[in-house]
């Protein structure tokens, strides 16, 4: 994803400038979108290659929309503000990460919780509820 994100946001100015900034913005944030769905669809019951396409048309989108976003939120202010919003920007970055991340992992560790239940609900283990819990 990474790769692919690097060797987009290359040339998405270029499409910046010819779009502009809504349609490329929405460009992006459609194939993350995209993403979300193939990776819902097949990435569940695949194995590692089944993320591949999800994970390039990440790359692309993000490719598209990062650089994209910060461009418009950097020039909509004054010059001498230009940094400010840029470091704003990248706060906001990062506190989405982190939030995405905290979800991410609540959502993974209740399935985990789930499915170890499951297994030992069907297994010939006997053990307490206490230790179940």
């Amino acid at each position: 994803m990474l790769i692919v994100f690097s060797a987009t946001s290359a040339f998405s100015p270029k499409l910046y400038n010819k779009l502009g900034a809504r349609l490329s913005i929405f460009i992006g944030t459609l194939m993350c979108s995209l993403w979300v769905i193939l990776v819902v669809l097949f990435g569940f019951g695949s194995d590692f290659y089944g993320l591949i396409p999800g994970y390039i048309l990440a790359g692309v989108g993000l490719g598209f929309a990062v650089p994209s976003i910060t461009r418009l939120g950097v020039s909509a202010v004054s010059e001498s503000r230009g940094s400010l919003a840029g470091s704003i920007l990248y706060m906001f970055q990062l506190l989405g990460g982190a939030f995405g991340l905290a979800v991410a992992t609540t959502i993974f560790t209740d399935f985990a919780k789930n499915d170890i239940t499951t297994i030992i609900s069907e297994s010939a283990v006997d053990i307490s509820q206490t230790q179940k819990s």
